[in-house]
């Protein structure tokens, strides 16, 4: 089982907000949207529960709005494998950046003596046990 991402995300960014919305459409959830405009940065890594909707959707929406977009590919499943590479191919097209999750996560990490690593490590075992080796390198 894995553990409440909500409850992971809070122990390491204690001071970040969850937002509550009914669309399918992350991005045209008013709250949600202004929350990303308001950091100012320009450059996203998204995801979403279906890759041909929830993140397809948005993915397409804040490339539209000069965002420039890290599309995690394996973070996300579509209704299909037919579907899930469709809906890949449309944001690649339209100037998505693919990218995978554990790409992200050694980027953001950076190195092994942050004060992050080990809660970085962790995570990373928890969500990604076929790569229980890279983690462990750490």
């Amino acid at each position: 089982m894995r553990p409440d991402t909500t409850k992971t995300r809070r122990d390491i960014v204690p001071d970040s907000n969850s937002i509550d919305r009914l669309t399918v459409n992350p991005w045209e959830d008013n709250e949600f949207r202004e929350a990303v405009v308001s950091t100012r940065r320009r450059k996203l890594i998204m995801c979403g529960l279906w890759t041909e909707v929830v993140h397809g959707i948005s993915v397409l929406d804040a490339i539209s709005e000069g965002f420039e977009v890290y599309a995690v590919s394996d973070a996300i499943g579509g209704s299909s494998a037919d579907a899930d590479e469709r809906a890949m191919q449309l944001m690649i097209q339209a100037g998505a950046v693919p990218i995978m999750s554990g790409a992200v996560w050694a980027e953001l990490q950076r190195d092994h003596v942050r004060e992050t690593a080990q809660q970085a490590v962790e995570i990373f075992r928890q969500y990604h046990p076929a790569m229980q080796g890279l983690a462990d390198a750490a």
